[in-house]
């Protein structure tokens, strides 16, 4: 709603004016009515007048100084210790479940891994060291692995190993 609206109610009406739209011996009377750019200056004065008014009254800001109150009030301004019982029932706890699996991550699942990862580097190294690349090297072991396998089959035929 603009100024000028507002102010139109509060001013009277003229009764000479109210025909003057539709009477033609009113036609005097139309001079004395604001033109199109009156009405567009006083809706900016009016405008300007309470900018003015609100920067001389909240220049200093808004703030109020907080008042003593009751118990009742300073819970509400609390929240009701809503944030309170969050951080203390769900936010700390949370933390110290977040730190402990963080922890069982980096040295009980990790450490299983990068455990296993480092025997099977240092076991192939040493079985690296059984590649020697000739022939008769791998011609004797596979002698040695049917030998055993041979064993064992007679083992069991015999009733050793029941």
């Amino acid at each position: 709603m603009s100024p000028a609206s507002v102010l139109s109610t509060l001013v009277p009406a003229d009764p000479d004016l109210q025909d003057a739209g539709t009477d033609p011996t009113a036609a005097p009377l139309a001079g004395r009515t604001l033109a199109g750019g009156g009405w567009a200056l006083l809706t900016l004065a009016l405008s300007l007048a309470g900018a003015g008014i609100a920067w001389a009254l909240f220049r200093r800001g808004t703030a109020l100084q907080e008042q003593p109150a009751g118990v009742v009030v300073t819970a509400a301004r609390r929240n009701l210790y809503t944030d309170a019982f969050n951080e203390a029932v769900f936010e700390r706890p949370g933390i110290y479940l977040t730190r402990a699996l963080v922890y069982l991550d980096n040295r009980g699942i990790d450490g299983i891994v990068n455990g296993i990862a480092a025997g099977i580097g240092g076991s192939s190294g040493r079985l690296r060291r059984l590649q020697t690349g000739f022939v008769r090297s791998y011609a004797l072991s596979m002698l040695t692995g049917v030998v055993l396998v041979v064993g064992a089959f007679l083992a069991i035929q015999l009733g050793w190993l029941a």
